[in-house]
C-alpha cells in the first residue's frame, strides 16, 4: 500500500511498518527495484503505532489486520495516529460469497494453493496453510464496517475487488484524538 500511495500521491510522505525485521529488510530492496523513493521503512507494532495520537492524514494494513492480537484494537489503533478528518484504510482477504464462485475460491485456497505455493515457494513451508483458516474466521464486509463505524469512524465503505476475494474498507476519522 505504501508503493501504491506514493504513486498516486508523489509529494506523500510515507512510513512503511511491519512487525518482523525480515520484512522491513526486504522494503528498502523492493523500493529500490521499483525506483520508488520517498518511502521510509521501520519496525511497528499494529497494536502499538510508533507514531503520535493524531501524526497522520492517513493510515493504512493490507492483508494483516486479520492478524492481530485484537481487531478491535488494531482499528483503534489506527485510527489514533490519523487526525480528524484523516482516512483509514484496510485492505484485507475476505470470503466471496456467491452460491458457485465462493465454494470454487474456497477449494481453491484449501487445496490449490497450498500445493502451488509448496512448489514454488518451499523454503516458506506452511506459510499458506493457515490462510484459509483466517479468511474464514475474519469479519465479512457487514461486520467489519460496523467495527470501523463503532469506533468512531464515519462514511465507511467497503469496496469488493477481484470477485469479492478481497475487500477495501475506508473510514474517515471523525473523533478527536486524546
Amino acid at each position: 500500500m505504501a508503493f501504491a500511495a506514493r504513486r498516486r500521491v508523489p509529494a506523500l510522505k510515507v512510513l512503511a511498518l511491519d512487525f518482523t525485521p525480515e520484512m522491513v529488510a526486504y522494503g528498502p530492496k523492493k523500493a529500490a527495484r521499483k525506483k520508488a523513493g520517498g518511502i521510509a521503512f521501520g519496525i511497528g507494532d499494529a497494536l502499538h503505532l510508533p507514531l503520535a495520537d493524531g501524526a497522520a492524514a492517513a493510515s493504512s494494513v493490507a492483508f494483516g489486520i486479520r492478524n492481530v492480537g485484537s481487531l478491535d484494537a488494531g482499528l483503534r489503533e489506527l485510527t489514533r495516529v490519523v487526525r480528524p478528518g484523516g482516512k483509514v484504510l484496510v485492505l484485507e482477504f475476505t470470503k466471496p460469497r456467491g452460491l458457485l464462485f465462493g465454494p470454487l475460491y474456497m477449494f481453491y485456497l484449501k487445496r490449490i494453493l497450498p500445493l502451488v505455493a509448496r512448489l514454488i515457494a518451499w523454503a516458506a513451508g506452511d506459510a499458506y496453510r493457515y490462510l484459509p483458516s483466517s479468511i474464514q474466521a475474519f469479519a465479512g464486509p457487514d461486520e467489519m464496517k460496523l467495527k470501523m463505524e463503532q469506533i468512531g469512524l464515519a462514511d465507511v465503505r467497503a469496496v469488493s475487488l477481484t470477485f469479492g476475494t478481497v475487500h477495501l474498507y475506508v473510514g474517515k476519522n471523525v473523533t478527536r484524538n486524546t
